[in-house]
């Protein structure tokens, strides 16, 4: 970086070379510019990417709460009493379906920070 001297005027303030000046406020709009285009699409990235991975677990939602439902069907039709537990699979698909709600809201909160 481009150091430029300020000197001390009589009146308290400083001057340097108007030019100068000029030269390195445009310099400092231009990287400031390049730093919003930066963040501006690293956000557009995450916005992106958590939507794309809120698709991928809605599917995979719809399909797990189908597969328990289907699972819940069976057991219902089958119980011979009511004391009777669920069948082991219904506990695995739920357990499934909680680790990935959890995964999105993870994503999601990191996509609006």
């Amino acid at each position: 970086a481009r150091r430029v001297k300020l000197q001390a005027s009589s009146d308290g303030g400083s001057s340097a070379d108007p030019d100068t000046l000029r030269t390195i406020i445009a310099r400092c709009e231009g990287e400031l510019e390049v730093v919003r285009q930066i963040a501006k699409r690293r956000s557009e990235e995450m916005r992106r990417s958590a939507s794309k991975l809120g698709q991928a677990v809605a599917r995979r939602v719809s399909e797990t709460a189908e597969q328990l439902r289907s699972v819940e069907a069976a057991w219902d039709s089958e119980k011979p009493d009511s004391r009777t537990t669920r069948p082991a699979d219904a506990s695995a698909t739920l357990e499934r379906f909680r680790g990935e709600l959890k995964q999105v809201i993870s994503v999601s909160s990191a996509a609006r920070e």
